[in-house]
C-alpha cells in the first residue's frame, strides 16, 4: 500500500527502505489505529540535528555530493518516517493525533497486509495494532508490531474529528517549506 510512496522516496529524496495533538511512542506497549494513509518524509541527520529533505530535484543540500557521510565516508541515507493520523487507544479523549511512524513499523505492517486476514484497501485501518517500543534496543529491534485480530469500526466522533484536522500533506508541505 505504501509501495508507491517508498519508490518516490527513493527517486525524489535518495532515501531507501530504512504537540498537544501529536503522538509520541512511549516505552513499552502502544495500542494504536492508523486513520490515514499519510505521507512518507525523509530527514537527514547532520551532527545529531534533523533536517527535513525537500528533494534532490528541489536542491536539498544534504543529498548527492553534499550528503553527510557515515564513519566509512559513504553518504548517509536519510531516515524515513510515515506522517499520519492515529487513534491512541490509551488516550481517553479519543481524538486523532498526528504521528511519525518509524519506517520499520511500516515494513512490518506491509508484511501483515500481504496476508489475507490482515489485508485492507482503505483507511482507517480496520484493526488496531500494538507497537512495542524499546528505546535502548538495536535500531532494527526498537519497534515490534502485532496486529489485533478483531476488526471494529472507528467511532463516528473520531472520524468527524479527523475531517477537521489539517491534512497530512499540508503538514508535510509546511515542514518541507521551512526546511528550504
Amino acid at each position: 500500500m505504501w509501495e508507491s510512496q517508498q519508490q518516490e522516496m527513493q527517486d525524489r529524496y535518495g532515501a531507501s527502505a530504512g504537540g498537544a495533538n501529536y503522538f509520541k511512542f512511549k516505552e513499552g506497549r502502544n495500542r494504536i489505529r492508523i486513520l490515514d494513509i499519510g505521507e512518507m518524509v525523509a530527514t537527514h541527520f547532520v551532527s545529531n540535528k534533523g533536517y527535513t529533505c525537500f528533494g534532490i530535484m528541489e536542491g536539498c543540500p544534504y543529498v548527492g555530493a553534499d550528503a553527510p557521510k557515515d564513519d566509512d565516508g559513504n553518504p548517509k541515507k536519510p531516515s524515513v518516517r510515515l506522517y499520519t493520523y492515529i487513534l491512541d487507544r490509551d488516550n481517553k479523549d479519543g481524538q486523532p493525533l498526528l504521528a511519525e511512524i518509524a519506517y520499520s513499523v511500516v515494513k512490518q505492517l506491509q508484511t501483515f497486509m500481504a496476508e489475507k486476514d490482515y489485508s485492507f484497501e482503505k483507511f482507517p485501518m480496520p484493526y488496531d495494532i500494538v507497537v512495542t517500543f524499546t528505546k535502548n534496543a538495536a535500531p532494527n529491534d526498537k519497534y515490534k508490531v502485532v496486529p489485533m485480530a478483531t476488526r471494529e469500526e472507528v467511532p463516528g466522533e473520531v472520524l468527524e474529528a479527523l475531517e477537521k484536522v489539517t491534512p497530512v500533506h499540508q503538514v508535510v508541505e509546511r515542514k518541507k517549506a521551512r526546511a528550504q
